[in-house]
């Protein structure tokens, strides 16, 4: 039980496979409390009920990560439930398999939104926690760290394909 007790957040843990179910699986069994956020509240309670039963606490939101709102929204319910943010996984994201000439504006600006913008202001807001946290306990460099920030990326970041050209860049 490394991670005992420790505050986390898992983005895109809701789904009943894949990487971030499997996520929020792994913190249960290391003694994780977690937070499941996802479009789907059905889904996250399912994941919570696997954290639970390793004897994690966990809740579950629903969250549109595209939306700057709901993103602090997520980050003031852990912290009023919880006190502190731990560790924050961002795993949630997104794509649509198209050439690169069909491809909508819209489509791009979607799958832009909850790849980029919304790993990079769930992050941006569990780190403003996290430091006012390390300010509070005097923190310097060598003390044991306040917290970690996880941001899931993708092999299509290094590899390119035809048909992810506008996914590619938002996981570098």
């Amino acid at each position: 039980m490394r991670l005992k007790g420790l505050k986390t957040i898992v983005t895109g843990g809701g789904g009943e496979r894949g990487i971030g179910r499997a996520i929020v699986r792994a913190f249960g069994k290391e003694g994780a409390d977690v937070c499941v956020v996802g479009r789907s509240k059905e889904a996250g309670m399912a994941a919570a009920e696997d954290v639970r039963k390793c004897g994690g606490q966990a809740m579950t939101l629903q969250c549109n990560i595209s939306e700057y709102d709901e993103i602090k929204q997520v980050v003031d319910t852990v912290l009023s439930e919880w006190g502190q943010i731990d560790v924050l996984v961002n795993n949630a994201g997104m794509s649509s398999i198209r050439r690169f000439v069909d491809l909508t504006p819209e489509e791009v600006e979607q799958v832009w939104k909850v790849n980029f913008f919304g790993t990079f202001f769930m992050q941006q807001l569990v780190c403003k926690h996290m430091i006012a946290r390390a300010e509070k306990a005097n923190y310097k460099p060598g003390d044991p760290v306040i917290g970690k920030i996880i941001n899931h990326s993708s092999i299509s970041e290094k590899v390119g394909a035809s048909h992810l050209t506008h996914y590619a860049p938002t996981k570098a």
